[in-house]
């Protein structure tokens, strides 16, 4: 994966979360690293949370897609889960275009790292899968990115495909 930053945010992310942005790097390489849609309130512009363990911490690196590239805005020790107000990642108070991710945001989250994991145990792309198990390939990539949490139908028709693949796979080709 190619990453980039701004150097001027990188000299701001030091200085605000004693990291540098290439550190976010690491979170990537947590193989359950989830990643959360966050779009930014002011412009929606497509922005996400990717969480994952570096040496035992969580940490969060906030990001866009600019085409095949990376380019982390913020990285930062991921905060503590207050169940009492549904917030799972509370926004820094410092940042004033981040948010809080709730509860369901982290959810959606964890079930795209799950699916992401399947399809990766499997040895298949988004567009392998899809094709493989009858899934709308538009819906795989919305599930991986955790902008939208499956149905209960199609969570239990991953549980099966977990299960038995062969057999999943099968059962849509022969009804093709």
């Amino acid at each position: 994966m190619d990453i980039a930053f701004d150097p001027a945010r990188d000299e701001v992310n030091r200085f605000k979360h004693g990291v540098p942005l290439a550190f976010g790097k690491r979170v990537f390489d947590d193989v359950g690293y989830i990643v959360i849609a966050s779009p930014r309130p002011i412009d929606g512009e497509d922005r996400f949370k990717a969480i994952g363990r570096v040496d035992g911490r969580l940490w969060t690196a906030i990001h866009v897609w600019r085409g095949d590239v990376c380019r982390l805005i913020s990285v930062r020790r991921s905060n503590s889960v207050n169940k009492e107000t549904m917030i799972a990642i509370p926004k820094d108070p410092n940042d004033p275009e981040d948010f809080d991710v709730s509860v369901a945001g982290l959810e959606r989250g964890l079930m795209g790292r799950r699916i992401r994991m399947l399809r990766n145990r499997l040895g298949m792309s988004q567009d392998e899968f899809a094709r493989a198990y009858g899934i709308p390939l538009a819906n795989i990539r919305q599930y991986e990115i955790g902008r939208h949490m499956p149905p209960p139908a199609v969570r239990a028709y991953l549980k099966v495909i977990a299960a038995e693949p062969e057999l999943a796979a099968k059962a849509i080709a022969d009804a093709a």
